[in-house]
């Protein structure tokens, strides 16, 4: 009875002030929603360039390299203050970084590659005569580098991040780490000196390829040669056959070296009364008699002696139009083309030309023409070689 007397009090007691906080449970929470949905949700949503950076829910802009940050921005579209690295501190890119790097201290065995700037760091590396030894992925440290030993040769120098690496001299064989030592006979550290193979070494498997292409070549080699022999021999057996077969005839060769020597007789006849006729002729003609000229001979000798720069002058004086002369040039793109148009037109226009043979009043007129012109060498070039003398 008394325990149920006991519940009643409490639940009288108790269940108004419980009435009392929900209420004020429900508005805390409900604050705050609204402060999260407001304030920390904003922020998130809020994108920055790659210049900027959020403080306070604002973008400010970084600073540059070789600068820190000694003061945020105040507001949007405010900068932020920036103050440059002191000596031997460094900012290699843009940051919101209150304070400078240190720069790197050469160390032991090292020297100063480029020095720190306030914009970069300072770069070590290691003095002539020393590599760079890795220790782990961030430590290293310049180790002097390694000279070859008794017995041996350097087969790769030291350079700047390896280290000197040496082999054994020829007929050597390594006895530790440092030396090499000189081979003193057959052996199996040295086999280059063995007359017969080690038993140790393995002859190599020749090459199964090979004879498969070598018996073809040397099988078809063979049968052409066999084939060249008997051509070579059935030929020559022909031939001998044929020689046999024609007999000869002592009395049919002597006709015909009698026939033979009765023509060359004939003909030196011939020639000589020939000769004669020319002889007489030749003195019955006056002193520059003009040799049959064919026009196109006479046309390409003028080209070679007649100056190019007096040749349309010579045309005009053999009265060739103009009109004629710029269809020559205008027909051909090589001048001696031109020219030897012109000289054509010439001939061919002239009282008896246009058969192919230049006539001798033709030949005499453009000597003329010449030696109007002060031409004297090209003129007597040219009665030298169409004009000959009794």
């Amino acid at each position: 009875m008394d325990t149920g007397h006991k519940r009643s009090k409490w639940r009288r007691t108790c269940v108004p002030y419980l009435l009392f906080l929900l209420p004020l449970l429900r508005q805390t929470d409900a604050t705050m929603e609204y402060k999260n949905s407001t304030g920390s949700h904003a922020i998130q949503t809020e994108t920055c360039a790659e210049n900027e950076y959020l403080h306070d829910g604002i973008c400010c802009d970084k600073c540059p390299p070789g600068f820190k940050l000694t003061d945020a921005c105040r507001g949007k579209g405010l900068r932020s203050s920036c103050e440059k690295c002191d000596v031997d501190f460094y900012l290699d890119s843009t940051n919101y970084y209150r304070n400078c790097f240190s720069c790197t201290i050469c160390k032991r065995n090292e020297v100063e590659k480029s020095p720190c700037t306030h914009k970069e760091n300072r770069v070590c590396v290691c003095k002539p005569g020393y590599y760079r030894n890795s220790i782990n992925l961030n430590t290293w440290s310049c180790s002097r580098c390694k000279k070859c030993g008794a017995g041996e040769r350097e087969s790769q120098p030291c350079s700047s991040n390896n280290n000197t690496v040496c082999e054994c001299k020829d007929f050597h064989y390594r006895l530790n780490k440092y030396t090499c030592v000189l081979c003193k006979g057959c052996g199996e550290q040295c086999p280059d000196l063995c007359t017969t193979p080690s038993p140790s070494t393995v002859s190599p498997k020749p090459d199964p390829v090979l004879p498969v292409f070598i018996f073809p070549v040397l099988a078809t080699a063979a049968v052409f040669a066999i084939l060249l022999i008997a051509y070579e021999g059935i030929r020559r057996w022909r031939k001998k056959k044929r020689n046999q077969s024609e007999s000869p005839d002592p009395e049919k060769d002597t006709i015909e070296q009698t026939q033979v020597h009765t023509k060359i007789k004939e003909e030196e006849s011939i020639l000589l009364t020939n000769h004669s006729v020319e002889h007489e002729q030749d003195q019955a003609l006056p002193d520059c008699v003009p040799r049959e000229i064919r026009t196109h001979e006479f046309i390409y000798f003028v080209l070679e002696v007649v100056p190019i720069k007096r040749f349309k002058e010579l045309v005009r004086r053999l009265n060739v139009s103009e009109q004629d002369i710029d269809r020559a040039e205008r027909d051909n793109y090589a001048f001696a083309d031109a020219q030897y148009q012109m000289l054509k037109i010439w001939s061919d226009n002239a009282s008896g030309g246009g058969r192919n043979i230049l006539p001798r009043p033709l030949l005499q007129e453009f000597i003329d023409r010449l030696k109007d012109m002060n031409l004297n060498g090209c003129a007597e070039s040219i009665e030298n070689k169409y004009c000959t003398e009794a």
